[in-house]
């Protein structure tokens, strides 16, 4: 891409020079009068000025686009991060402790899941902990950090699966707690990705 970027700046140069030209050649072949050197170096003046807008208007709109790249590259970095650290061996002892966990929880009612996670404090401290990994994961996504589409093909299906399994509990200790912003991120990053 940046060779055919060099190229298209050359081209530019070359059709602007070649422009500036063909007007002191229009000039003298049907013989306008620019009785002054002034006269011919104000068209140059002008063929190099259009060809340098030109120019610059092209260098900018390859700026943009570079860093538009570059913004790309780092929110596919961010998310490689994400998905690094849901893998190391904390959060996969974690997951596995909350895939338990939702097994054990799937058919229980919310309040029931509440008293469950109060009798097992290793299953409460394993869900809370994956759960706000959750959170930030659609922090980034929602704060533009993160690329959503890469993030979506890895985490939709644990998202939508945990979702699915908490969302009562959730609610639950939304009324429990009196504040509706308990794992909302999640909840919306859920609902979006269904």
């Amino acid at each position: 891409m940046d060779n055919i970027n060099i190229k298209i700046k050359y081209t530019i140069l070359i059709g602007g020079t070649l422009l500036t030209f063909g007007i002191i050649i229009f000039i003298a072949i049907f013989r306008i009068d620019l009785s002054t050197f002034d006269n011919y170096i104000k068209i140059v003046s002008a063929g190099v000025t259009i060809t340098t807008l030109i120019y610059a208007a092209l260098n900018v709109h390859m700026i943009q686009e570079h860093n538009q790249s570059q913004i790309a590259l780092k929110k596919k970095e961010v998310s490689l991060l994400l998905v690094s650290q849901y893998n190391t061996p904390e959060m996969t002892t974690l997951s596995t402790l909350s895939a338990q966990l939702k097994k054990d929880v799937e058919k229980l009612e919310a309040k029931e899941v509440a008293e469950y996670l109060q009798k097992n404090k290793e299953s409460r401290k394993a869900m809370v902990a994956t759960m706000n990994f959750y959170e930030k994961l659609a922090i980034s996504i929602d704060q533009d950090l993160a690329d959503e589409s890469l993030l979506k093909e890895f985490f939709r299906g644990i998202i939508q699966d945990t979702y699915n399994v908490l969302k009562a509990y959730i609610e639950y200790l939304r009324k429990e707690r009196k504040n509706q912003k308990i794992f909302d991120r999640f909840e919306e990053l859920a609902i979006k990705w269904k």
